[in-house]
């Protein structure tokens, strides 16, 4: 049985057509596209036994070509969102495994992370206003009562919505599904909820890969601003302040190596997005030893591209 979500509204069903945008006109899907096409499993993965290898073909096989097609086409040329993505997920990777094997922390799961930094940008379809959704109760000048603030914006919903529809379609139970998706949609808290964030806050890097730095702390300098406060990774905790320093530097390095938007090679790859930017972390490991260290850690990394 094939397995469809909507690319507008996030729907899942089992046809390759979605009624309610069959009957509303949907101009962002035209009645064709579906955001993720999901082969149903005979039987549903595990996701606390699925290994970093397992997950990285079903990333590789359904989920990147997914943000190629809906991202990369003739109504939008955003070529980074994959970038983006992958990134984020060596990112997080990285810092699961130094939280586990060096820090001893235990409250984080591997596959909630995973799956949440893999399906978050998909609620950025459409584009949003910033900030999250405001509703006052009472505007008149005699109100008392502060605005109430509901989740994180409508493009964090919609990345919920799709989180859970995928998770649904191969088979995971609703109960584990129904938890990746509030990871996306309310305010992080938590160890899982921690790592997804910080994963992204790094990767707003980006904006420095054209500038040239002197030295790491001219580096550590300019990416202050840009981080907002938000990259809370061993924040607080001095003994571990050179590994968040070394992680900060090298995510700026790498992005910069991986500048690719205007790489015609880069645009053309489906499958082995990730693999090639695995790639670079592994021909430039002296240059990158943290990534190199803690990305590479678990042995099923071993990804090869067929």
């Amino acid at each position: 049985m094939m397995g469809w979500i909507c690319a507008c509204c996030f729907a899942a069903s089992e046809k390759d057509s979605c009624a309610r945008c069959d009957s509303s006109g949907c101009g962002d899907c035209n009645h064709q596209k579906a955001l993720l096409r999901v082969e149903a499993e005979a039987k549903a993965p595990d996701l606390d036994a699925e290994d970093y290898g397992d997950f990285l073909h079903r990333f590789e096989d359904t989920i990147l070509p997914a943000y190629r097609q809906h991202f990369e086409n003739d109504q939008r040329e955003r070529w980074k969102t994959r970038l983006h993505v992958v990134r984020a997920m060596i990112f997080s990777q990285a810092m699961l495994n130094y939280r586990r094997d060096v820090c001893g922390e235990k409250g984080a799961s591997p596959a909630n992370v995973r799956y949440a930094v893999a399906l978050q940008s998909f609620g950025k379809l459409r584009h949003e206003p910033k900030g999250s959704q405001i509703i006052h109760v009472d505007i008149s000048e005699q109100a008392q009562d502060a605005p109430v603030t509901i989740g994180r914006g409508g493009w964090a919903r919609r990345s919920a919505g799709c989180a859970y529809s995928y998770l649904r379609l191969i088979g995971v139970a609703e109960t584990r599904a129904a938890k990746v998706a509030d990871l996306l949609r309310e305010a992080p808290k938590g160890a899982d909820a921690e790592i997804i964030r910080d994963a992204y806050v790094l990767d707003r890097l980006h904006k420095l890969a054209h500038e040239d730095h002197p030295s790491p702390d001219v580096f550590l300098q300019a990416a202050a601003p840009i981080l907002k406060g938000e990259f809370s990774f061993l924040e607080g905790k001095g003994e571990h302040k050179d590994a968040r320093e070394a992680l900060i530097s090298e995510a700026g390095l790498l992005i910069r190596m991986t500048d690719w938007e205007a790489d015609e090679g880069w645009r053309k790859i489906g499958r082995g997005a990730l693999a090639r930017v695995e790639g670079v972390i592994d021909d430039y490991d002296d240059a990158l030893p943290f990534l190199a260290q803690f990305y590479f850690e678990d042995p099923s990394h071993e990804y090869v591209v067929s």
